[in-house]
C-alpha cells in the first residue's frame, strides 16, 4: 500500500506469475497463508527494455530465492 512494509518468509510464496500482456510486466506473488496484505500481492518491477515475450529478470530471481529457501528449510 506504499505506506506500510511487511516481511513475508520466502517459504510462504506458493506461486509467482507475470502478466506479459502489459508493457511493464506486473508480477503477482501468491502466498500459502494470509498476510496483512491478503493472500497475494502484485507489484511493478523496475522497467527494463526487453522484448514483450521475455520474462522480467526479477521473476527468475524470486523463483531462485524461493527454491533456495525451500531447500534450506526456511520457516
Amino acid at each position: 500500500n506504499y505506506l506500510k512494509e511487511i516481511a513475508v518468509p520466502l517459504s510462504v510464496i506458493t506461486h509467482i506469475s507475470e502478466n506479459w500482456l502489459h508493457n511493464f510486466h506486473p508480477v503477482t506473488l501468491s502466498f500459502g497463508r494470509t498476510t496483512e496484505f491478503g493472500n497475494k500481492i502484485a507489484f511493478m518491477p523496475k522497467i527494463r527494455m526487453m522484448p514483450l515475450w521475455r520474462s522480467h529478470p526479477v521473476v527468475d530471481e524470486i523463483k531462485r530465492m524461493v527454491e533456495r529457501a525451500t531447500l534450506a528449510g526456511e520457516a
